[in-house]
């Protein structure tokens, strides 16, 4: 059965649509993102696909929209980043593509959480805006895990509220930047293609899943990163254990150590 949605006239004193979690099928109209008076969209566990067009006159009043678990497929319209007043968006598991600019979601001052994992296809632009620096953007929840990702996009550092963010299951490759750390509660990385990490900085906590799929970090780099921590809590990625037994000098941070897939050499684990 396809949403009932598309004749727009009627639905312009509609405040919220919950038709999640039934057997929807068709297209999204790109008229329900205007709805002069529509506040809440939840769309998820649904069959939807298409792409979602770009919509003119964005709503001023939507806050929370929910898409998530669909199959909907092209780019991410351009649209939702002027939805002025956008708390919260859900665009995880669908088949999204393309590349992802979140340098205008930083505009959005009320935006909190952005959730778009398990897009395969979908990458972030990793590119540095000079104007990144200049914005109030309050986002504290960043999901792109299971996406099309190779490098840790930039807009991160412009991120000041930023506590949960998960970037698993990529195929980011290279160092870790030390800026990735500040301000971290939870952090995930693990699966990617990481080969070295950077100077971490002191904490009162942070939660960190952190994996290399493919490459291995050696631990003697990891013990001199960890000098200045004081609470570091699982810990987790591929790693030569030279050196492990004395990183007790380093920290005093409580950390669990798994090792999947990578050549163990030297010292066993203390």
């Amino acid at each position: 059965m396809e949403i009932p949605l598309s004749d727009g006239n009627k639905l312009r004193n509609l405040q919220r649509v919950d038709m999640s979690s039934n057997s929807f099928t068709g297209h999204i109209q790109a008229s329900i993102f205007s709805q002069p008076a529509l506040q809440y969209l939840d769309l998820r566990y649904n069959h939807l696909s298409g792409h979602i067009e770009e919509f003119q006159k964005p709503s001023t009043m939507l806050e929370e929209i929910y898409l998530s678990n669909n199959k909907l497929n092209g780019t991410i319209p351009t649209s939702f980043s002027q939805l002025s007043a956008l708390t919260k968006l859900e665009l995880g598991s669908n088949n999204f593509l393309g590349t992802l600019d979140l340098y205008p979601y930083l505009m959005l001052r009320n935006l909190s959480v952005i959730r778009a994992s398990n897009n395969p296809l979908l990458s972030v632009s990793a590119e540095d805006h000079d104007d990144g620096s200049n914005n109030s953007s309050i986002i504290d929840t960043l999901e792109l895990a299971s996406c099309g990702l190779t490098r840790v996009p930039s807009v991160l550092k412009y991120l000041p509220k930023l506590n949960y963010h998960d970037l698993s299951n990529n195929s980011i490759h290279g160092n870790i930047p030390d800026w990735i750390w500040r301000n971290k509660t939870f952090l995930y990385l693990q699966h990617n293609l990481f080969t070295k990490v950077g100077q971490l900085p002191a904490y009162t906590f942070i939660d960190s899943y952190m994996s290399s799929t493919s490459a291995t970090i050696n631990s003697g780099a990891l013990c001199r990163s960890l000098t200045q921590g004081r609470n570091l809590d699982w810990l987790k990625f591929n790693y030569t254990s030279h050196g492990l037994s004395s990183l007790s000098q380093y920290t005093k941070a409580a950390i669990r150590f798994t090792n999947r897939g990578s050549r163990r050499r030297g010292a066993g684990m203390p």
